[in-house]
This record gives structure tokens, C-alpha cells and sequence, in this order.
């Protein structure tokens, strides 16, 4: 199944499941400004929210948020599209064949602490202005990770357990890039 999920503003957390459904949605959101979004059609599920006006104000008092829960039972390709939000991303032990992950101005933490049990082709990261903060990509099982960064800040922690070679290319416009690499693998820096 391919998930996509699409989120403007407000907080966006991730997470797996240990139940047998393929998600779990969690919606606050302002009625006026938002519309939410849980379509499935042909192997592809579409969730989030779409704004329905150009000037979306958010109110701090009833912030926006999407909580999302993933099966660890289906094999999926992933891909995360959100604006201006605060978002917390715990994949740990999800069946990821893909994973693609495009930011506009937001602060991210993706996590990964134990082991993607599908064989993963690739990670496409795409930073806007923004602060984005990974642990554990090496767990991902991934062949290559692409990471294309605008302005902020990328940390990169690629410690995890790591099944085969891998392939990492970052490409970074201004800011500051903080990598993380196993003590105990052989790694070729360019």
C-alpha cells in the first residue's frame, strides 16, 4: 500500500501500531479553515487535512493536530508532505519500502530504534527552513538516503543497525549539518 499524508500547520506526530488495523487518525482542526481527508482508492490511502482558504490563521489556544498511528503488519511506501508544523515521527519497526519525507518551515524529529523489517529502496528527505532531527536512519534498511536541504538546521544520525551497504547524499543550500555515523563500519566520506 502506498500512504500519503498531507498536513499544512499545527503538530504532526507519527507512530506505530500494535493492533491489526492498517492506521489510526487523530484530528483536531478548525473547521472553518480545514477540511480533513481519509481516502482509499487502488493501493493508495490519502489522509490529512486540505485547507479550503489562502489565509489560514492558526489559534494557540486550539492548535491543530494530527495524530497518526501506522500497522506494523503492511508493507508500505510512506510519504509525508507538512508546512509550518512541529512534528514527531517514531517509524520504529513500520515495514517501509519508501520513505519520503518534504518539509516547508518546521521543526521534525524522526525516529527509527529498531529495525525495518522490509528491505527499503530509498529515503528522500526535502528540508525547506527548518530544523530536522533524525536518530537511528541506519535502521531504516535502506539503499540510498537523499537529503536536500534549503536553509536550517540537519542533524543526521545514521547509527542503527545497518544489513547492508548503503548510500547517503546530502546537498545542502545554508545552514548547519550535524552527521552521526557508526563507530564500526567502514564509511567512505566525499
Amino acid at each position: 500500500v502506498t500512504v500519503k499524508v498531507k498536513y499544512a500547520a499545527g503538530r504532526f506526530n507519527v507512530k506505530p501500531g500494535d493492533g491489526g488495523t492498517l492506521y489510526e487518525m487523530t484530528l483536531t482542526y478548525d473547521e472553518d479553515n480545514f477540511e480533513p481527508v481519509s481516502e482509499y482508492s487502488r493501493g493508495v490511502l490519502t489522509l490529512g487535512v486540505d485547507g479550503n482558504r489562502k489565509n489560514i490563521d492558526i489559534d494557540g489556544e486550539n492548535e491543530s493536530r494530527l495524530d497518526l498511528t501506522l500497522t506494523r503488519r503492511v508493507p508500505m511506501d510512506l510519504e509525508l508532505e507538512f508546512g509550518a508544523v512541529k512534528a514527531d515521527f517514531d517509524l520504529s519497526g513500520v515495514p517501509l519500502k519508501s520513505l519520503s519525507v518534504t518539509t516547508g518551515a518546521s521543526e521534525s524529529l524522526l525516529v527509527v530504534d529498531e529495525p525495518n523489517p522490509v528491505r527499503m529502496g530509498s529515503l528522500e528527505i526535502e528540508v525547506g527552513a527548518a530544523s530536522f532531527k533524525s536518530r537511528g536512519l541506519g535502521n531504516l534498511n535502506a539503499e540510498t538516503i537523499t537529503v536536500d536541504a534549503g536553509v536550517g538546521n540537519v542533524e543526521l544520525d545514521l547509527t542503527g543497525e545497518w544489513k547492508r551497504d548503503g548510500r547517503v547524499s546530502v546537498d545542502m543550500g545554508l545552514g548547519a549539518l550535524t552527521l552521526r555515523l557508526p563507530s564500526d563500519m567502514g564509511i567512505r566520506l566525499t
